[in-house]
């Protein structure tokens, strides 16, 4: 009896970096809950398989089969390059004799194979984890080099932890959320009066500074603590007249901000 699933995603990094861990057979274990490598077999679930692997171009294939030939595991991983992620197409197929597939039952089986799907994505996204911080370096010299130059290495150390992060939220395993105190309050709040809202204390805090130095009334709020939101603006000498000509700002206060 032949169970078949096709699951597509989006693995978070480069399509070179994919393909160099793939080709690495003593990470393949890795991939599949309790897989052990015996020599040339794995064993897996107490059986033991023998694997064959074949790439061609962007399309990997792994073939387990049991000793006794009567369990088959294929799966077949094809990439494709989309810049700095990359889509994953996978076909997983399992083979049983018709006793024991009848006995699991097909909705069963095709949760098991989507567990394994799910599993190995998991896995492969923690071996393709960008590095601490520290280690950019020996990756990433120029860049790091760069940053230093400038002064701002802490916010290189940002973008690793935000990378990081994304990669635990992409393997099912987010960090856990910071902990608010807030104070409640029964008193009765006057009825809110306002012409603008704004959602987000990034950019649309600049916009809304203007509005309200034009008299409008603005309500500005944030997940965090407003204004303190780091952020690199690319924007012309140009664009930033007519920010001036606003009269929000001035030349002399925007001097120190601007790095090039």
């Amino acid at each position: 009896m032949l169970t078949h699933l096709r699951r597509t995603g989006e693995i978070n990094a480069p399509y070179a970096e994919v393909q160099a861990t793939l080709a690495r057979p003593e990470l393949w274990p890795r991939l599949i809950p309790n897989a052990d490598q015996l020599g040339a077999h794995w064993l897996c679930g107490g059986e033991l398989f023998a694997v064959e692997h074949s790439v061609a171009s962007a399309q990997h294939s792994w073939q387990a089969r049991s000793a006794d030939g009567a369990t088959t595991f294929t799966i077949v991983l094809s990439l494709r390059d989309a810049l700095i992620t990359t889509h994953a197409t996978v076909d997983i197929a399992l083979q049983q004799p018709f006793r024991a597939a009848r006995w699991l039952g097909r909705a069963a089986q095709r949760e098991f194979l989507a567990e394994i799907v799910r599993y190995a994505q998991g896995a492969l996204e923690r071996l393709l984890a960008p590095p601490p911080a520290a280690d950019l370096a020996a990756r990433y010299p120029r860049t790091v080099a760069a940053f230093e130059a400038m002064g701002a290495c802490e916010h290189l150390d940002r973008i690793a932890h935000l990378d990081a992060v994304w990669a635990g939220i992409r393997a099912g395993t987010p960090p856990p959320a910071n902990e608010s105190i807030y104070t409640l309050t029964h008193a009765p709040l006057p009825a809110p009066q306002y012409d603008l809202i704004y959602a987000g204390g990034g950019l649309g805090l600049l916009h809304a500074a203007v509005m309200a130095q034009r008299g409008h009334r603005v309500l500005l709020f944030d997940r965090g603590e407003v204004g303190c939101a780091h952020r690199e603006w690319n924007i012309s000498r140009a664009e930033l007249d007519a920010l001036v000509a606003t009269g929000f700002c001035t030349w002399d206060e925007l001097q120190p901000v601007i790095m090039a």
